[in-house]
């Protein structure tokens, strides 16, 4: 037991005029966010340090809706407009467009060319 437990020494003294004596209570407010946070570490721990794949992974999870139907797709700008909130929300690191979409793949999600902005659809 005494292998999982880590001392934290502390070397900064702060003034008693710098103290913040209402800690407990702001801490207190915000305890969902802290256990998301905690939570957040612990998926990336269980992941063994591939911390954007199993991002990605738990958001496509909560937040999409899989069909299993070939010609439903979603336009990627779009999915990952959600995202950063959805990462904020949950206290991990978000991650680029483009990574997202990378790791959209390796999760094998086919990511298939969109019309560019102007182009015309076709009739």
């Amino acid at each position: 037991m005494c292998r999982r437990i880590w001392f934290v020494l502390f070397s900064v003294t702060i003034r008693p005029e710098e103290r913040d004596e209402t800690i407990a209570e702001n801490l207190f407010a915000e305890r969902s966010g802290i256990l998301n946070w905690c939570l957040g570490g612990l998926a990336r721990y269980r992941d063994g340090g591939r911390l954007d794949v199993g991002v990605v992974s738990r958001f496509v999870d909560e937040e999409c809706v899989i069909t299993g139907v070939p010609d439903d797709r979603e336009v990627r700008s779009e999915l990952y407009a959600g995202f950063p909130s959805w990462a904020k929300d949950n206290g991990v690191a978000t991650v680029t467009m483009r990574k997202f979409a990378d790791l959209l793949k390796s999760r094998g999600v086919i990511i298939r060319p969109g019309p560019r902005p102007g182009d015309q659809c076709p009739e």
